[in-house]
C-alpha cells in the first residue's frame, strides 16, 4: 500500500483499522491489514471488531493524512 511503504506502525494499526473500516466489509479490512502487517487473520479480525467499538476514542487524523496523500480519496470517488 503506498500509504505505509514501510509497514504500518503500531501506533497507527488500530487507527488503519478504525479507517478501512469505515468504508470497507470487515472481510476486506481483514485482508488489507493481514497483508499489510503479516498478522494472522484470527487476530486481524478480533482486532477489527476492537477498532469498531472504540473507532470514536482513536485517532485517526495521522493515518487519514497518510491515506489522502496516497490517493485515498480518488480511490473513494472512483467506488461511488
Amino acid at each position: 500500500m503506498r500509504a505505509f511503504p514501510g509497514g504500518v506502525a503500531e501506533d497507527e494499526y488500530m487507527p488503519l483499522l478504525a479507517v478501512l473500516a469505515r468504508y470497507l466489509c470487515d472481510e476486506n479490512v481483514v485482508i488489507v491489514a493481514a497483508e499489510l502487517t503479516g498478522r494472522d487473520r484470527g487476530i486481524v479480525m478480533n482486532d477489527v471488531y476492537a477498532a469498531q467499538e472504540r473507532s470514536e476514542s482513536i485517532d485517526v487524523g495521522r493515518v487519514v493524512r497518510r491515506l489522502e496523500a496516497a490517493g485515498f480519496r480518488e480511490w473513494l470517488s472512483k467506488e461511488e
